[in-house]
């Protein structure tokens, strides 16, 4: 994937993602699907723009911008501190 622009918030401080945030990310990346999505498109999951929101300040997931095709499209992909993070974490 080509990336024009990659658009995440400064965090404000190092403190680990927190579990519910955790838990959102597992479910919508991993959880619900028959293999885990590596990105996620921004208009294709609008009902979980205050989810993905909330985990983007925390610093799990961020907003990249594709420059293949006709018009720019932009995914939610998870950041190497979530990764790491998601390897260890277990949903209750």
């Amino acid at each position: 994937m080509n990336v024009l622009a990659q658009q995440c918030p400064v965090r404000k401080s190092a403190m680990p993602i927190r579990p519910e945030i955790l838990t959102v990310v597992h479910y919508l990346f991993i959880g619900c699907r028959a293999h885990p999505a590596s990105a996620l498109s921004v208009s294709g999951n609008r009902g979980h723009r205050d989810a993905l929101n909330k985990a983007m300040n925390a610093g799990a997931v961020k907003i990249v911008v594709s420059t293949r095709g006709p018009k720019p499209k932009k995914y939610w992909v998870l950041t190497e501190e979530a990764k790491v993070a998601l390897k260890t974490f277990r949903p209750s």
